[in-house]
């Protein structure tokens, strides 16, 4: 499963190629393993990675991400979606954003935009979430992106309590410039290695 999903990415490597991340003072250089992607996280933010069966789950949050966290960032990087769902991948998407759309107080809606080899669509709302003190109100950002031409979807969320956006949003405003996938990434998949 894993070489078909590397395969997959091996075109991907050129939009990696061409991208370079700022890295702001009082940010550090974050590796998104396995794929060799890039980020630049709060140097005190805590760092957290998983695999699925279709993709990856990356984690970025002020404290532990392996626990409940209030304030944090996290990419779902979702290969083969509509070879999976057997539907086009803008119908995932839709679908998706529009479940968001009934969970809460939507304040900002984005159309879709031409993103290279990606297109994207966002949702920013407000939602109350349980959490293991009680229910809470967060302020969410949703960023779906979904391939041209490749069988990929990838979903951004950043969220914070409502009373902590203003302070968390100049660090998620620096994360969502990343690098999903390196160069180094799609080589393997090329060479054989894992």
């Amino acid at each position: 499963m894993w070489r078909i999903i590397i395969a997959a990415l091996i075109f991907v490597a050129p939009i990696a190629q061409a991208q370079t991340i700022h890295v702001p003072e009082g940010y550090v250089l974050q590796e998104l393993r396995p794929t060799g992607g890039q980020i630049a996280k709060p140097a005190n933010w805590q760092y957290h990675d998983f695999a699925g069966s279709n993709g990856w789950t990356w984690i970025i949050a002020a404290s532990d991400p392996t626990k409940w966290y209030d304030i944090g960032w996290r990419t779902q990087l979702l290969i083969g979606v509509e070879s999976g769902t057997k539907r086009p991948r803008a119908d995932f998407v839709r679908n998706f954003i529009n479940q968001k759309r009934t969970t809460g107080q939507v304040l900002r809606d984005c159309p879709q935009s031409d993103q290279g080899d990606f297109f994207l669509i966002c949702l920013e709302t407000i939602e109350t979430l349980k959490t293991p003190s009680g229910e809470r109100r967060f302020h969410i950002l949703y960023s779906v992106f979904w391939g041209k031409q490749m069988d990929m979807v990838y979903v951004t969320t950043s969220g914070a309590p409502e009373e902590d956006w203003e302070t968390a949003r100049p660090a998620f405003e620096v994360m969502r410039n990343f690098i999903i996938i390196g160069a180094d990434f799609a080589n393997k998949g090329t060479s054989g290695k894992q």
